[in-house]
């Protein structure tokens, strides 16, 4: 018996071991079919560089072929590549699940990008662009084995890069060639050097001499370093009023005693006593050039109490208050504006007020004032300030310098009716005013603006200065003008890396402002007014503070009749919104101000507070298209809401569309449906055919509503008078809507009731009904059919755009949000409103799978093979010591 058993293992095992290895052979070589994960894409498909280009400075395409293609910076210029393979028709050329790579020439580096391939508004594959190659795969579903399985079967893909080059290294190629594999056109790419060192310029005017007393005359020796090389050095100064130069001691020289003369080009704009200008041609890296002249101050600038009408309002609504001022600035082609001042003081003060700049984007307005040597015997010092109306005092930026840094030896206390106290009596302060000539202490703050009704502002701002808290002994006044950014700005994209949708940026109060001044208001209401040629994704409208803070009490409702976003945003808060809308007409269709335009305005508030887009292009394809534009076919796209709120988007509705035949008295005869489901952002969508009547039916309503139980019939018609009316179907007479034909799609809602509760016998117990909740409104949530938007490279490089008929506006990232995603979440940037095709391409940051997955069945076949061999291994070793009777002394 045991002796059957031994030989009968043995077999098992061997018969185990040669059937899973030739199981695993098999299925591996099946895979290596099917997969084909290493398969170049120029092997199985013909490859066609539709264009490779590059942008002007109008952010113009500009093709890089030709007789006379532009240069490319290093480091700088963007390259963009619109690629295009085509299957031949066949069985087994491209099949579902394959992948496919192309390698990408090595000289340029390209952007990484990820996202889906569409055909028509359904998802069939996915790309993967890395720094050197492609990565295409064709989805293994109904929609992949679609697209495998048809004819005419090809794909288009535009994507950037740039060349990479050590710009310090002489030798850099002053040109490159890039091959694209299965191309035979080889494209030559001229390159240029960009400035390797960033340049700058330095200007000074300390260099004061006096020349008379008696007639309060004096000389400056300014200069103007150059830092890397300037072109087109513009030179100016202006002195305040009551200070003339004499125009026959200006000159511009090469050396600091000013005994050469400059010999350079330049050109002289004016040179009058109220200032001069010129333009040097040119400045080399180091070169350093000096201008010497002499000006003399009037002398009722001397008196405190003189005659100064002549100045008029020059130095500000305070007057005059012992200061002329002089200055000189030096601008070039590339490098910013160098600005210095001097001062002369001509009657002894005690303080001084300047404007010292502002912070737009943050709505700080700077302020300096100065305090001077104090001849009078004292032990306490201070400083009030009384700041503008409709400013905070702001506590970053604060500093207090003079022999030294002083900061933290001023207390700063804010005082009621917005005044703020500086007290300067620390004795180090103290005593470095009293005995220290020339001495002067600068105190440096920022106030925030908390209202402004225009957009253009001027503030003024007055400070007092005491001693030992006696009555003040001087003051000084200045003013500032203050021009705030848009309290709202829309702008928008559309391009093929976008289309079919628009995406939308929204930015609100971004100084947080008191925008309603109306007492108790604290909360804004803004109209965003859609044209007939977008409809809103209402699943995309994302709203974010800027601050980071939680969403509280912000809502959002849409009407879907008048085509109106209606948003509540708390005031004095800043937002950024995003929302995407499918623009629904036709490829070709011209989009301009007539058409195109988005609104939106803040309800109630004056002055009105309003803004505006719109797009000056065609309606184009979408950059990662999997077939070719069909006029013929347009887009029914079904919103699923509950009733009274079309932002409560609801998943699970199943829809039945089926073309219909007319017959005598148009009655109808229905042909096969196609059924869609609602995915979690409420859509379902179906391509039609144009000229053709459908009869759209609700077969399923959500768990816990209750179904529409009515027909309805739609037709996209080029020709209305091929349509119908009315039809007749099962004794019933319905109306049709007919799409007008410019449109390529169109959005149609549907509400949902919830479903009655059903009473229960409480005396009979019964199983509880299943029911899923509505899909959240709450604006913060993210929303499943998101599409993931590559920017611009100037931005965040990515997915680009074809180069025709692109429109590219500013697109400021949001506060929390990821720029390439409008929603925080869901599918690829090419997908339509197919919830079904988001399913499929998954989120943005899914890489695509190759093909590299170990199958349960080969795991099963590992494990048997394990075991056979230890079954074999046990019999040995027990023959081996002896361990198993031999067939001599079996015992039976």
């Amino acid at each position: 018996m045991r002796k059957r058993t031994r030989s009968l293992l043995k077999h098992l095992a061997l018969l185990l071991t040669c059937s899973m290895f030739i199981l695993n052979l098999g299925s591996m070589i099946s895979r290596s079919i099917v997969r084909a994960d290493d398969n170049a894409l120029q092997d199985s498909a013909t490859i066609t560089l539709v264009n490779i280009y590059t942008r002007d400075s109008n952010n113009e395409p500009v093709s890089l072929r030709g007789d006379n293609p532009p240069t490319v910076a290093y480091n700088a210029d963007y390259i963009y590549v619109d690629l295009k393979w085509t299957f031949p028709d066949g069985p087994g050329v491209v099949v579902p699940g394959q992948t496919f790579t192309y390698q990408l020439p090595e000289r340029i580096s390209f952007n990484s990008a990820s996202d889906t391939l569409v055909n028509g508004n359904k998802a069939v594959g996915s790309f993967v662009v890395n720094e050197h190659s492609i990565t295409i795969t064709y989805f293994d579903d109904a929609n992949g084995t679609e697209f495998c399985s048809g004819t005419n079967r090809w794909s288009e893909l535009t994507f950037s890069g740039q060349v990479i080059g050590d710009v310090t290294d002489s030798n850099l190629p002053a040109s490159i060639t890039a091959d694209f594999p299965g191309v035979a056109e080889s494209v030559t790419i001229n390159m240029e050097r960009p400035n390797a060192q960033q340049t700058s310029l330095e200007v000074n005017k300390d260099n004061r001499t006096l020349v008379d007393d008696a007639t309060h005359r004096y000389q400056y020796i300014a200069y103007v370093i150059s830092h890397g090389v300037n072109n087109n050095v513009v030179v100016s100064d202006w002195p305040s009023a009551g200070q003339d130069i004499d125009t026959s001691t200006f000159g511009i020289y090469t050396d600091a005693a000013c005994t050469n003369a400059y010999t350079g080009n330049y050109t002289l704009a004016y040179l009058t006593n109220t200032g001069f200008r010129f333009t040097l041609d040119s400045m080399a890296d180091g070169e350093t050039i000096y201008i010497r002249y002499q000006v003399t101050i009037r002398p009722a600038l001397y008196d405190p109490n003189g005659d100064r009408s002549f100045i008029g309002d020059s130095y500000g609504p305070a007057g005059y208050h012992g200061n002329v001022s002089n200055t000189l600035e030096a601008v070039s082609d590339t490098a910013p504006a160098a600005i210095d001042y001097h001062d002369i003081g001509t009657y002894d003060v005690k303080i001084n007020k300047y404007h010292a700049g502002n912070i737009v984007d943050e709505g700080l307005i700077g302020w300096d004032i100065y305090v001077y040597k104090i001849t009078e015997n004292f032990s306490n010092i201070y400083v009030i300030d009384t700041l503008p109306t409709n400013t905070t005092f702001v506590t970053d930026g604060f500093y207090v310098v003079g022999g030294g840094v002083y900061t933290d030896l001023v207390q700063v206390e804010i005082l009621p009716n917005n005044q703020v106290k500086f007290d300067l009596s620390n004795p180090t302060i103290t005593d470095y005013l009293k005995n220290t000539d020339g001495a002067n202490v600068r105190i440096r703050y920022y106030v925030r603006v908390t209202q402004q009704a225009s957009a253009h502002g001027v503030y003024q701002n007055n400070a007092k200065l005491y001693l030992d808290n006696g009555p003040m002994i001087d003051e000084a006044t200045a003013d500032a003008a203050f021009d705030m950014p848009p309290v709202i700005e829309k702008t928008g994209r559309y391009d093929t890396a976008t289309a079919p949708n628009a995406i939308f940026t929204i930015t609100v109060n971004p100084l947080a402002l008191n925008v309603d001044t109306t007492d108790s208001h604290d909360t804004l209401t803004l109209v965003d007014t859609f044209p007939e040629t977008y409809d809103l994704q209402v699943s995309s409208v994302a709203i974010t503070r800027d601050d980071g803070g939680a969403l509280t009490t912000e809502t959002y409702t849409y009407d879907e009749t008048t085509k109106v976003l209606t948003l509540t945003l708390r005031d004095q808060t800043a937002y950024t919104i995003t929302y995407r809308a499918t623009v629904n007409r036709r490829v070709g269709t011209q989009l301009d101000q007539s058409n195109s335009t988005n609104s939106i305005s803040i309800d109630g508030v004056l002055p009105a507070i309003a803004d505006g887009f719109y797009f000056q292009c065609q309606v184009v394809r979408s950059a990662g298209s999997a077939s070719s534009y069909n006029p013929d076919i347009a887009n029914l796209n079904v919103i699923k809401h509950e009733t009274g709120d079309t932002t409560a988007l609801l998943q699970g509705a199943q829809f039945s569309l089926a073309p219909v035949t007319l017959g005598t008295g148009n009655t109808v005869t229905l042909g096969t449906a196609v059924t869609q489901t609602t995915g979690a952002g409420g859509v379902a969508s179906f391509e039609v055919d144009r000229e053709r009547v459908y009869m759209l039916t609700e077969t399923s309503a959500p768990d816990g509503y209750a179904r529409d139980e009515n027909n309805y019939f739609y037709a996209f018609a080029n020709d209305v008078s091929s349509i119908p009316a009315t039809v007749t179907y099962g004794g019933q007479t319905y109306t049709v809507t007919i799409i007008s034909s410019d449109r390529a799609s169109r959005d149609v809602y549907f509400a949902n009731d919830r479903a009655a509760a059903v009473i229960v016998d409480p005396t009979t117990p019964t199983e509880p009904a299943a029911t899923t909740a509505p899909t959240s409104t709450t604006p913060s949530a993210a929303a499943a059919a998101a599409v993931v938007i590559p920017t611009e490279p100037s931005s965040e490089p990515s997915v680009t755009t074809t180069s025709q008929d692109v429109v590219t506006a500013a697109e400021p990232a949001a506060s929390g949000i990821d720029p390439n995603d409008v929603n925080g979440a869901g599918r690829g940037l090419a997908t339509t409103q197919s919830e079904a095709a988001a399913v499929t391409a998954g989120t943005a940051s899914a890489v695509t799978s190759t093909g590299e997955s170990l199958g349960y069945a080969r795991i099963i076949g590992v494990i048997y093979i394990f075991v056979a061999f230890q079954v074999l291994a046990l019999l040995r070793y027990e023959r081996k010591n002896g361990l198993l009777p031999t067939g001599n002394n079996e015992q039976r």
